[in-house]
């Protein structure tokens, strides 16, 4: 699991090489706008940035969150979807807060 560390100051990454998520709630069930929840893909640049002029390019998304200016893809939490993406720092990632609190959002999630 790659994903950006505050500040911009390198990946934090385990040994894993590939990330399965399927999103398991009901057809329907979700609305990305108004739940939020949604899988954030950056690009490698996001792990590894280093410099006070990349660090200008993100800006605050949440108490302690960063986002990084080139975010790839935002992904929703769609019922029957199945997402794969490589889980080292060629994809640094989170999973954006939900906006709504009694919202929940299922997901199984697996690595190898």
């Amino acid at each position: 699991d790659c994903a950006p560390v505050p500040g911009g100051r390198g990946p934090r990454c385990s040994p894993r090489v590939l990330t399965a998520v399927y999103y398991l709630q009901q057809a329907g069930a979700w609305d990305a706008s108004a739940d939020g929840g949604c899988l954030r893909l950056y690009g490698p640049q996001c792990a590894t940035a280093d410099s006070s002029e990349e660090d200008e390019e993100e800006e605050a998304v949440g108490v302690g969150r960063r986002r990084c200016a080139d975010a790839q893809a935002d992904i929703a939490p769609v019922a029957d979807r199945l997402v794969l993406f490589l889980a080292d720092q060629r994809c640094p990632h989170e999973v954006l807060p939900i906006l709504r609190p009694a919202t929940q959002r299922y997901a199984l999630t697996i690595w190898y």
